[in-house]
Parts: C-alpha cells; structure tokens; sequence
C-alpha cells in the first residue's frame, strides 16, 4: 500500500514515514523548522524563569555555572559536580557497596536487628528458626510455629492420637471434653454418662485391621472403656458390614441403643449439651 504527502504529492510505503515527511515537508504552510524550534525553546526558557547560578565543584573545587528554575535551585535538584568523572569520584568516595546494600535493605525490609543465632528471611521480613522435628529429631528450619520437619512426620504423630486428622471431622460437632476427644454429639454423650457414673472411658488410640473387595484396610474403633472396646455407629453399608464382622468384640451402639444415654445428658444439660466442650485448641491437644 501506498502512502501520498497532500502537500508536495511524495510516496511513502509507511504511515510512519508519511508523518516525518509532512512535519518538515517544504510546502507545508505549518511546517516546523529549525528556527521555530528556537523561539519556541526560547519561549519555554522565559516561560519556566530560569537564571544561571554559580557553583563550587565538591571534588576538584572548579567553578560551573548551571541554567535552573528558582524551584529546582530551591529543592537542591542540581548537579553537584562539574563533570561526569568528578561526579564518580564523588560516589565512590562517600558510599561503598556494603552501606549502599545495608541502605537498600532498611528503606525495603526495616531496620532489622541482627543475632548471630538467627536467619532472617529478608522477603517475608520474619525470622528463620532452628527446630528438632518431634517425631524423627531431624533438625529443620522455619518461620512458623511448625513442630514437623514434613507431612509423612506429622501423619505419624496423628496416627498416635486414634487415627484422627485436622479437618477430618465437623468443627461444630467435636470438641475435647476432659481431655478426650469426641467426633460427634453422640460421642459426647457417652462420654458425659460414662464419666459421671465414674466408669473408665478414654480414646482409643490402637488400630484394628479389616479387607473389603481384597484390601486391606486399618480402623480405629472410638474408645476403650471396662467391657472392651466401644463404637458409636449412626448407620450401616457393606463395607461397615465387613468390618464388624471380622472385629466381633467391639461393642457398636447404633441409634436406638444411644436413646437411655442421650436421654440422660439432654434432661440434665439441655438439648445444647455440646456447648460443654472444652475451649481448649484442638490441634494443640492433638500434638
């Protein structure tokens, strides 16, 4: 495509190099010249009120004369020096790469103060500890308030407190009830009756092991009490089926044999009965 000047009648291949043309073109009556672009730097000149000023160089001690307007002499925007290298020198002389890097660091992190026994991550601005993983004793570093070097540690530590696991179960149904922990309101119910009538209940943290369709599974039954080994089971499938099977000592109490314990504690507490739970962390009791 084909791009004409309207003035002198030129051909170009660009638009771009249409317009460049028709700026300087000679029979453009709007034409900028040289000679425009003087009065016109010459108006601007007067226009920002610039006055020349006298300087001492702060290295070499020569005299510069500077063009500046009354506000730039004002904020100190000038040059200080009265060449390039002078001005080097300049920098080289006051400020090293140690104070430069240190002056970097505090304007984007703060002033943080420095301990030998610490790393401080200057990104997150926090600081990086030194801590013995509580189940291998492998030491590892951190800016949290983590006690495992890695998840396969922490599943171990979770496996000693009965199978459970952060998240595993509704919040607002579980809780910790002096000092054992309780996955539903019906498990809170069995503890509150077993413990008033002073009978022995605590949670079962031992594993049973079960196959369903040729796997093999592990579970955790809910608490160990004086008869053995106690399960609160709401509902029932096949897989459930084939697991109480091949555990026939477990005790299950399903629906109907919760009734005389959920009786008890609603006649007595309240129907909000799991308000009783205590207000203790539940992740901090697990580990």
């Amino acid at each position: 495509m084909c791009y004409t000047c309207k003035y002198c009648g030129k051909h170009f291949e660009s638009p771009r190099q249409l317009g460049g043309h028709i700026v300087s073109c000679e029979q453009n009556p709007n034409k900028r010249t040289k000679e425009f672009n003087k009065t016109l730097g010459i108006k601007n000149h007067e226009r920002a009120n610039f006055k020349t000023y006298n300087f001492v160089c702060e290295v070499c001690g020569k005299e510069y004369q500077l063009e500046l307007s009354e506000n730039s002499y004002n904020k100190g925007k000038y040059k200080r020096t009265c060449s390039d290298e002078c001005a080097k020198k300049l920098t080289s002389k006051h400020t090293n790469k140690i104070e430069k890097n240190k002056k970097i660091s505090e304007k984007l992190y703060g002033n943080i103060p420095w301990n030998k026994n610490k790393q401080v991550d200057r990104k997150n601005n926090k600081v990086v500890k030194t801590v013995i993983c509580k189940h291998c004793g492998k030491e590892f570093k951190t800016t949290t308030n983590k006690k495992y070097c890695s998840d396969y540690c922490k599943s171990f530590a979770w496996k000693n407190n009965g199978g459970l696991r952060k998240n595993s179960y509704k919040q607002y149904k579980s809780g910790w009830y002096k000092g054992i922990h309780c996955d539903s309101s019906w498990e809170l119910s069995i503890v509150i009756y077993y413990t008033e009538h002073n009978l022995f209940i605590e949670r079962n943290k031992q594993y049973r092991t079960y196959v369903y369709n040729n796997k093999s599974y592990k579970y955790y039954p809910d608490f160990i009490t004086e008869e053995g080994l106690l399960e609160v089971k709401g509902y029932k499938s096949d897989k459930w089926n084939a697991k109480i099977e091949q555990n026939p000592d477990i005790k299950v109490l399903y629906k109907n044999d919760m009734k005389p314990y959920l009786q008890y504690v609603i006649s007595k507490y309240g129907a909000d009965f799991i308000k009783l739970y205590d207000k203790a962390d539940k992740i901090a009791m697990l580990v």
